[in-house]
C-alpha cells in the first residue's frame, strides 16, 4: 500500500466528526466507504485542459488506451495515462459542460452533463472510495457521486442519476484511424507529473494486490466455450459490464474475435441486445438490437471499426451511422462501461458471465 503515490495519506481522517460528510443520509453502506486521501481535492482535477489536434500527438503511444467522449460533430479524446494522475476533467463539448472521471483502481472512464438540476456542477475527487470505485463530489452542492452507479449517494440530490455521454475506451491507435478529427487532451496540464509513470506501480498487472480488499468473494471458475476449457476470471481482467433495470451481466475480450470487430447477440430480461468488441483495439460496447434488423462486421474493416446492417447502413463504433439510407441515425444502449472484473463482482455478486 506504501507504494501508491495518490494514496501517501490513506485512513488519515483529516476532517472534525462535526463536519464529517459520513455523518450524513448515504444510500451505499457507509461501514463500506473507504478514506483513500486526506481531503477532497488532494488529486486535482484538471478544470482548463488544453486540446491538441491528433496528428501533433507525440505523447501518447498506439496501444495506450484513450477514452474518446462525441457530442454532436464534436470529438475528444482523454487519454488514460493522464486521467490516472487527475481522475476528473470539467471540460465542455458542443456547447454541453461535461465531466469526465476516471477510476484508476476500477479502471473504469466515464463521462456525463455536468449541468444538473438547473444548475453547472463542478467535480472533483473526493476523499472516499467505494469498493474501491471513485467517489467524486460536485463543489456546488457538495453531493457526492458514485461513478459506476451513476447517481449521487449522499446529499440533497441523493439517488438523482446524472445524464451519461456518447463514450468508448479504445486503444490511441483505434482513435486515431475512426476519429481523425478528433482534439486530444494535452499533456501540458499546468500540474508537475510524469505521465509516462502509471502511479500505482504494478497494481493493473497484480491479480492480488489491492488497496482496500474486495468485500465478495471474486474468484470465479466459468466454461471458456472458445477454449473449451473452465477458466478463472482474473480480478484485473477488463470486461464489458451491463446493467439493465436488477441484472448485471459481463463479456470477456476474449469472447469475441481478433483482429477487427466480431459482433455477438445476447438477451437480458428478454430484452434483445447487440455486443461489439475488438481485442486487439480493447473496445466494447453494447446496443439495444432493432427488431428484424442483422449486423455484420464491414468487410476488410480492421483499422477502421464499423460494421454494417442488413438495411445498407455503415456504423461507426458508437453506433452511429456514418454511410446509408439512415443517417446520421444512433443505436440507443443500456448501462455499460468497461472495468475491472473484480469491480463488477464486488459491487454486483449475483452478475451473469456470458
Amino acid at each position: 500500500m506504501r507504494r501508491y503515490i495518490p494514496y501517501l495519506f490513506i485512513l488519515i481522517l483529516a476532517y472534525s466528526c462535526g463536519n464529517n460528510p459520513l455523518k450524513r443520509d448515504w444510500s451505499i453502506p457507509v461501514d463500506d466507504i473507504e478514506t483513500g486521501l486526506s481531503e477532497n481535492d488532494i488529486m486535482p482535477s484538471i478544470d482548463n485542459g488544453v486540446f491538441i489536434p491528433t496528428d501533433d500527438i507525440t505523447y501518447v503511444n498506439e496501444d495506450e488506451l484513450v477514452f474518446v467522449v462525441k457530442s454532436g460533430d464534436e470529438i475528444k479524446v482523454y487519454p488514460e495515462k493522464i486521467l490516472e494522475w487527475h481522475q476528473a476533467v470539467n471540460d465542455q463539448i458542443n456547447g454541453n459542460s461535461i465531466a469526465v472521471g476516471h477510476s484508476t483502481l476500477s479502471g473504469l472512464s466515464s463521462c456525463w452533463n455536468r449541468f444538473i438540476s438547473n444548475r453547472t456542477l463542478s467535480f472533483g475527487v473526493s476523499r472516499f472510495l467505494y469498493k474501491n470505485n471513485q467517489i467524486f463530489y460536485d463543489r456546488e452542492t457538495l453531493n457526492y457521486w458514485s461513478q459506476i452507479l451513476a447517481k449521487s449517494v449522499s446529499g440533497n440530490l441523493i439517488d438523482l442519476e446524472f445524464e451519461r455521454l456518447k463514450s468508448i475506451v479504445m486503444t490511441w491507435r483505434s482513435a486515431q484511424s475512426n476519429f481523425p478529427d478528433a482534439m486530444v487532451l494535452s499533456d501540458e496540464t499546468g500540474f508537475v507529473r510524469n505521465y509516462d509513470e502509471y502511479p500505482y506501480s504494478n497494481y493493473r498487472t497484480d491479480h492480488d494486490d489491492f488497496i482496500f480488499e474486495p468485500t465478495n468473494n471474486i474468484d470465479t471458475l466459468i466454461y471458456d466455450p472458445i477454449l473449451n476449457v473452465d477458466t478463472t476470471i482474473m480480478s484485473k481482467e477488463r470486461v464489458l459490464g451491463i446493467q439493465i433495470d436488477s441484472i448485471q451481466k459481463v463479456y470477456r475480450f476474449s469472447s469475441f474475435g481478433n483482429p477487427g470487430i466480431s459482433i455477438k447477440t445476447d438477451t437480458v430480461l428478454n430484452i434483445p441486445l447487440l455486443v461489439i468488441a475488438s481485442r486487439n483495439d480493447q473496445f466494447a460496447k453494447a446496443f439495444y438490437h432493432p427488431p428484424g434488423i442483422e449486423f455484420i462486421p464491414s468487410a476488410g474493416a480492421q483499422s477502421l471499426l464499423t460494421f454494417e446492417d442488413t438495411d445498407g447502413n455503415k456504423y461507426n463504433p458508437l453506433g452511429e451511422v456514418i454511410e446509408g439510407p439512415s443517417l446520421n441515425f444512433q443505436l440507443d444502449s443500456p448501462k455499460h462501461d468497461v472495468a475491472y472484473w473484480f469491480i463488477w463482482k464486488d459491487y454486483f455478486p449475483e452478475v451473469l458471465v456470458y
